[in-house]
């Protein structure tokens, strides 16, 4: 008898340190988004100038652009890109996924609803992805076949899988880590493998990847190699089959939300390369482009 109550008292408390671990986290992440909100700076989405007049007269009108977040995020993380875009007349669907507490199959299932009616309305769509974002696009084309995809676009995805991953599934699994962002599952290194192994190496489209180098986190710094970017390697970024790949000094948080970053994005959509070495010479500086001073 005192051994039952022993294990029903032990149930109740590890049920309730659940639910304030939960409290706890969903705390933190209420905190983040009104600290988002109230205090980072404001952004007018500018477009340099240079971009106007090389990017502007392009007809748009029948292409479209889906570009969408990764995890733990939702599509305001994709507005740095979106905003700037739609500036230079692209038509933009930036999906909102359920990346923070719904399964990966949710996220999948959520992505392919959202997205069907608007490539649908177009002659020809690109996909950008950032981090997760990215395997989702993945995943989506190897069961689907869209027949106006012009290109995609990768932005540190973890196509090999992530390292942080890992960590939260051999150390945080007494704090139910993995019941509560259920769709972090995607991202083991295991679960990549999984997923990888059934690609198609031959695409009908352009496929281009962008990954960053740059690890100054506070805490990811220790347990990842510095010549990452704090969350994806530079292996896991890079696949066998991309047309072209290109490596940013940027950590995984902003490595999306820079002007070089925009300027890519455009160049690879319009001339289904990044042409790097054309536009970024001694003609060309960032602070140029920043300023919009071209």
């Amino acid at each position: 008898m005192d051994t039952f109550i022993i294990i029903v008292l032990g149930e109740i408390l590890k049920s309730w340190v659940k639910v304030l671990i939960s409290i706890f986290i969903f705390s933190i992440i209420v905190f983040v988004v009104i600290f988002r909100i109230r205090f980072y700076p404001a952004d007018d989405f500018a477009v340099p100038n240079c971009m106007i007049s090389e990017f502007g007269s392009i007809d748009k009108s029948n292409r479209g652009v889906v570009l969408v977040h990764g995890f733990c995020r939702d599509y305001t993380n994709m507005d740095f890109l979106a905003m700037r875009l739609r500036k230079l007349g692209y038509n933009v669907l930036v999906p909102d996924l359920p990346t923070y507490f719904g399964t990966y199959q949710e996220c999948l299932d959520s992505f392919a609803q959202q997205i069907e009616p608007f490539i649908e309305s177009y002659e020809r769509v690109n996909f950008i992805g950032h981090s997760m974002g990215g395997l989702l696009i993945r995943d989506y084309l190897e069961k689907h076949s869209v027949e106006n995809l012009e290109s995609c676009l990768f932005i540190s995805t973890p196509f090999k899988g992530s390292h942080l991953a890992d960590i939260s599934k051999e150390r945080f699994y007494y704090f139910w880590y993995d019941d509560i962002y259920k769709s972090i599952s995607r991202l083991y290194t295991d679960a990549c493998e999984q997923y990888s192994s059934s690609y198609v190496s031959k695409k009908p489209y352009v496929i281009g990847e962008l990954a960053g180098d740059l690890n100054v986190h506070i805490v990811w710094r220790f347990v990842m190699p510095l010549d990452s970017d704090g969350k994806v390697t530079l292996d896991s970024a890079f696949t066998d089959d991309a047309d072209e790949r290109l490596i940013l000094h940027y950590g995984h948080k902003f490595i999306h939300r820079n002007i070089l970053a925009f300027r890519l994005v455009v160049n690879f959509l319009e001339y289904k390369s990044f042409r790097y070495e054309d536009d970024f010479n001694d003609n060309f500086s960032y602070n140029d482009l920043k300023q919009g001073a071209m």
